[in-house]
């Protein structure tokens, strides 16, 4: 009798995995439209949390709401959590874990919120949201396909009555990734006077604010803005049409735009229980992600403070604070985006005098006469 009532369990099972598979299967029109962004995600490891949800509502415990609510909240940390640069960090055996949180749980929405509130668990928090926009390098978090996703997301809530064909549609740069003279120029005279435009293009070019979905990136490509700005007003892309309405393109306008996909990113995606978040000392994570970082730089190579900020999901300006506020391994290897080294670098032991261009030059790093270390060796 165990074994036959464990076959009829895993057979219930078989047929709750067949609707993720194919929500078109599924009959309420909200819960389907869960289930496909489930789907289109990607992530399998969310399959366990979603599967012990529909059990659940199969078995008449758990109404269709409920199971609705507890999808968005899903989704909503998926989404969140790439918003703030933490896409993988320990998602996993978070998921995993949280299968078991749920489990027979009668407010099953409310439980997986409060899971995934405590602890380290990344899902950000309104404030949290609104000062990465800014900060994170949106375009190298997670996959490709799922920054696509929040964007057509995001588009979607633009256009809710007009569906939107993704097949086509690419991830723009509006300021390009190319630093051409004619884009210089062009974004350089939305600066102040006194702003280094190579910094504050590597600061602002891979953040949402300046993100985009276009069908025409390669005729795109590097223009700057002034040629973009037709195409730009031509597209069915609504997010585009709102772009195009500036007149220039310069890091006001990226931060601006910024914080208005934040407030709808708020909107959208509900946030965690506030009152179950730990208070993170956002600061020593930093440093110790930079740490680990410049632990990670060979002999004879050297980077940038923009290239450090991509990887541990900041900007330039907290990681050099971090270099210079406090002990880390081969600082000296850091440099500014020209091969430089940074005005602002100091070492943590006072008493050491010792020039850092001298170590890198020890190391087998040409550093010419005007203190550029060479470009060959530069590591991204």
């Amino acid at each position: 009798a165990k074994v036959e009532a464990e076959i009829r369990r895993i057979a219930k099972l078989g047929d709750v995995l067949a609707t993720i598979l194919k929500p078109e299967r599924e009959q309420n029109q909200a819960l389907r439209k869960r289930l496909e962004r489930i789907r289109a995600w990607g992530s399998t490891t969310a399959y366990p949390i979603v599967m012990q949800v529909l059990a659940q509502r199969a078995a008449g415990r758990v109404p269709d709401e409920k199971v609705i609510a507890t999808l968005s909240y899903l989704e909503s940390y998926f989404v969140r959590r790439i918003v703030i640069g933490r896409a993988t960090a320990g998602l996993n055996r978070t998921l995993l874990q949280a299968v078991g949180a749920i489990s027979g749980a009668s407010d099953v929405e409310v439980t997986l919120r409060d899971y995934l509130s405590e602890g380290r668990k990344h899902f950000a928090t309104d404030a949290q949201v609104r000062e990465s926009v800014t900060a994170v390098p949106f375009y190298w978090q997670g996959r490709a396909s799922q920054k696509k996703l929040i964007l057509l997301w995001l588009e979607e809530s633009l256009r809710p009555k007009e569906p939107v064909d993704a097949r086509q549609l690419t991830i723009e740069h509006v300021l390009p990734q190319t630093l051409t003279d004619a884009v210089r120029t062009e974004f350089g005279a939305t600066l102040p006077a006194e702003a280094e435009v190579a910094f504050e293009h590597e600061r602002l070019v891979h953040t949402l604010g300046n993100l985009t979905l276009s069908g025409y990136n390669s005729e795109l490509s590097n223009r700057p803005f002034s040629q973009k700005r037709t195409m730009l007003a031509e597209s069915g892309v609504r997010m585009n049409q709102t772009i195009a309405e500036h007149s220039t393109w310069g890091a006001s306008e990226i931060t601006d735009r910024g914080q208005t996909l934040a407030e709808r990113i708020i909107d959208l995606w509900p946030g965690p229980n506030e009152k179950l978040v730990g208070v993170r000392d956002r600061e020593t994570e930093l440093r110790l992600d930079v740490a680990t970082v410049l632990a990670g730089i060979p002999s004879g190579r050297w980077t940038t403070y923009g290239e450090v900020a991509v990887v541990v999901g900041s900007h330039p300006v907290p990681v050099g604070q971090a270099i210079a506020n406090h002990p880390m391994p081969n600082p000296w290897r850091v440099l500014n985006a020209g091969g430089t080294l940074s005005a602002q670098f100091r070492w943590t032991d006072q008493h050491r005098t010792d020039d850092p261009r001298d170590l890198l030059r020890a190391e087998g790093v040409h550093v010419d006469v005007a203190g550029r270390a060479d470009p060959e060796r530069f590591m991204d």
